[in-house]
């Protein structure tokens, strides 16, 4: 439309979701005097204005509790031995079934990744669990010598699983800086480009691959090779451990990927592809396969903290 009527579609939008606050505050107390209360509120309104007020009621209401939630189990984990801090921020969806539209981040001061997080990950998460229920979507993450970790945000689903979008989503929300680790970085591009090949492989073989198919078969590798070249003259120039390890996992990934050829090469066929580990932690068949992975990462990002004393001071490998 050359003139498009922006000014009703705005009013019509503002009036729905008052409205939608005002049915979610019904649905959430159904009590006759709750629901008194709303319309009482809506009486006060001069004509056109009844909804606005109502709303505004709503989502006061919804406020107070939610708030009230926080503190309760900011006051449980306490209990617990556990600093914990919630954050939250407006959900990105339009149509959140959550009343109020929050999202929670849990931040936990620990002072070492073994003593302080692993615990909290045992039974704090259920406490947080317990507390918050299915009522909003939370994530927690570990905070250590005033900068958090988001490498280990943690978000429960039906079962505890990486949040890897935490950084992103997060970063304007808190006022603590995040913590970087460009071995991590790298480590986890060089796994990514294993799984984009053992992928490749698995579902499509090695002949006949379509022109995109065969650009990300290329990229991967040179993706891989670029990786590894970096960590690998990191850890021969510093000579760390936990440079070490994460070479020595590159390597283990790197011969399961050219195992992997030669069976289709063979065979036509990979029995245990590496792309199949995600799937099934994922459907919960096999735990296992996730030890490793993480276990590596604790020990690389213990490591990378104890180095840089936790000073948010960013490492450039490949210079």
């Amino acid at each position: 439309m050359s003139k498009p009527p922006l000014k009703e579609l705005t009013a019509l939008s503002e009036r729905l979701d008052d409205v939608s606050c005002i049915l979610h505050e019904m649905a959430r107390d159904k009590e006759q005097a709750a629901i008194l209360g709303i319309v009482n509120a809506a009486k006060k309104g001069n004509w056109g204005k009844g909804i606005r007020l109502a709303a505004v009621r709503c989502r006061s209401l919804a406020q107070r509790r939610f708030k009230d939630r926080l503190r309760t189990l900011e006051n449980a984990l306490k209990e617990q031995g556990w600093k914990a801090r919630c954050l939250s921020r407006t959900s990105a969806e339009s149509d959140s079934p959550y009343w109020p539209a929050r999202e929670i981040a849990i931040l936990v001061e620990i002072s070492d990744l073994e003593s302080g997080w692993i615990p909290y990950v045992t039974e704090g998460i259920a406490i947080a669990k317990n507390h918050i229920g299915d009522n909003w979507p939370f994530t927690t993450v570990p905070v250590m010598n005033g900068q958090v970790l988001g490498y280990l945000a943690l978000r429960p689903l039906s079962r505890v699983m990486p949040d890897q979008s935490f950084a992103r989503e997060w970063s304007e929300h808190i006022d603590k800086p995040l913590f970087f680790s460009e071995v991590l970085e790298r480590l986890g591009d060089g796994l990514d480009a294993c799984v984009q090949l053992s992928a490749i492989m698995t579902w499509r073989g090695l002949e006949d691959l379509h022109q995109e198919e065969d650009k990300v078969f290329i990229k991967a590798q040179e993706s891989f090779k670029h990786n590894h070249e970096i960590i690998a003259t990191a850890a021969d120039q510093l000579g760390t451990k936990h440079l070490t390890c994460a070479l020595a996992y590159l390597d283990r990934s790197w011969n399961q990927i050219v195992s992997e050829f030669e069976a289709v090469k063979a065979k036509g066929v990979v029995e245990e592809p590496l792309c199949r580990d995600a799937y099934l932690v994922f459907a919960g068949k096999e735990k296992e396969c996730a030890v490793e992975p993480a276990a590596t990462r604790l020990f690389i990002l213990q490591a990378e903290c104890d180095s840089l004393g936790i000073s948010g001071e960013i490492k450039d490998l490949s210079s």
